[in-house]
C-alpha cells in the first residue's frame, strides 16, 4: 500500500511538472504569437504609410504632368500667335517695299 501511495505521489508530481512544462510551453507560444502579431501589425502600419506617400506623389506627379500639358498647350499658342504676328509684319514690310517702288517709280517719271 504505502509503495502504491509513493508512486501515486511520483505520478502526481509528474503530472504536475507535465502541466508546468506545458503552461510554459503554452505562455512561450502566445508570446511569439503576440510578437508575431505586433511585428505584423507593424509591417502593415509601414505598408500603409509606405503607400499612402506613394499615393501623394502619384498625385503630385499627375498634378505635375497636367501643369506641362497645360503650358505646352500654352507655349504652342503663343508661337503660333508669334507665327502671325511675323507674318503680318512681313507683309507689311512687303506691302510697304512695294508702294516704297511704286513712288520711286512715279518720281523717277
Amino acid at each position: 500500500l504505502v509503495a502504491k501511495d509513493s508512486e501515486i505521489a511520483e505520478l502526481k508530481q509528474q503530472l504536475h511538472s507535465m502541466k508546468q512544462a506545458t503552461g510554459d510551453e503554452a505562455k512561450a507560444y502566445a508570446q511569439d504569437l503576440y510578437n508575431t502579431e505586433q511585428e505584423y501589425k507593424h509591417t502593415f502600419e509601414e505598408t500603409v504609410a509606405e503607400n499612402e506617400m506613394l499615393q501623394n506623389e502619384l498625385e503630385e506627379t499627375v498634378g505635375l504632368e497636367q501643369e506641362l500639358v497645360a503650358k505646352d498647350s500654352e507655349i504652342a499658342e503663343l508661337k503660333q500667335q508669334l507665327r502671325s504676328m511675323k507674318q503680318a509684319t512681313d507683309d507689311e514690310a512687303q506691302a510697304y517695299a512695294q508702294d516704297l517702288h511704286i513712288t520711286e517709280q512715279e518720281y523717277k517719271h
